[in-house]
């Protein structure tokens, strides 16, 4: 068998796992994992997402459900770990990213019971995203879904350029910015690393509005991780994810990146499930909790 492949799976399809609601795929994955088939590594980005839990309406407190998200994800990813380096100052864009072996359990019990937290990794990541776009495209007073209908690069470059030419003639500003030129403005501060190049230009997408979030609000945290989630993505094979709009907007920022990431939805991470257990004759794994 060639070399398992690594799966970074975005939270909104772990949550589903872990919530009981698709336990035949969370079955599934676990026993890839455990048959050395594939493998699904966690991340600093999943944590942070664990970290929004809040208590439930059935009255579930919301330590219990922290608890039961950190075991189920171990189940899930084992102790295969990305990002276990963030330093002091939790600072994402200095941390020396790679694969390691630990549980989210000392990774969370690391971030959480440092002074600041998960706030401080949240305050780095302000200015690590890319926010400046949204106003421009208002005031270039073209339809916010003008680059929903771009399939390639070079028509996504060019209408970016568009917007900031309309932008700025509205402002009567000379010599506008391109596309180009906005993403070298961010490489004078981050370092150039694939996973620094992925999580600027995702946010950037997001900035142009480009498959962007509900909401149009790009501080959120949901915006950030979701980013966050793409740039540790680059490390693996694959990303899959269940929101549509990022299952549009990751592709152009790995192809945009040169990583050679391949982006899923559900269906295709359930035919892969399917031709993994046709090829090698898994079984779901008992789930006892």
């Amino acid at each position: 068998m060639a070399q398992a492949p690594v799966v970074y799976l975005d939270w909104n399809v772990i949550s589903d796992l872990v919530f009981d609601k698709a336990p035949e795929r969370f079955a599934m994955l676990i026993s890839a994992r455990r048959s050395g088939i594939a493998a699904f590594p966690f991340s600093v980005a999943h944590l942070l997402d664990i970290d929004g839990i809040k208590d439930s309406q059935d009255g579930r407190s919301r330590s219990e459900l922290v608890e039961q998200a950190l075991n189920r994800l171990a189940l899930l990813s084992g102790p295969l770990c990305l990002s276990q380096d963030l330093g002091p100052k939790f600072d994402f864009f200095s941390a020396q990213h790679s694969f390691s072996y630990r549980l989210p359990h000392d990774m969370w019990h690391n971030i959480s019971t440092t002074p600041g937290g998960f706030r401080s990794i949240f305050k780095v990541l302000e200015w690590g995203v890319f926010t400046a776009g949204r106003k421009e495209l208002v005031d270039s007073g073209l339809d916010s879904r003008v680059l929903n209908n771009v399939t390639t690069e070079k028509e996504l470059e060019e209408q970016i350029d568009r917007i900031m030419r309309e932008s700025c003639a509205a402002r009567g500003i000379e010599n506008p910015p391109t596309f180009r030129a906005l993403l070298e403005v961010k490489l004078e501060s981050q370092p150039d690393t694939l996973e620094s190049r992925a999580l600027r230009l995702c946010s950037l997408l997001n900035s142009f509005g480009f498959f962007s979030d509900k909401g149009g609000d790009l501080l959120t945290r949901s915006g950030m991780i979701d980013s966050m989630h793409v740039s540790f993505a680059t490390f693996c094979d694959a990303f899959c994810t269940a929101e549509r709009r990022l299952l549009k907007r990751a592709p152009m920022a790995f192809s945009l990146c040169g990583a050679r990431v391949q982006a899923l939805g559900l269906t295709e991470l359930d035919e892969l499930l399917a031709r993994w257990e046709a090829d090698y004759g898994i079984e779901p794994v008992q789930l006892h909790y």
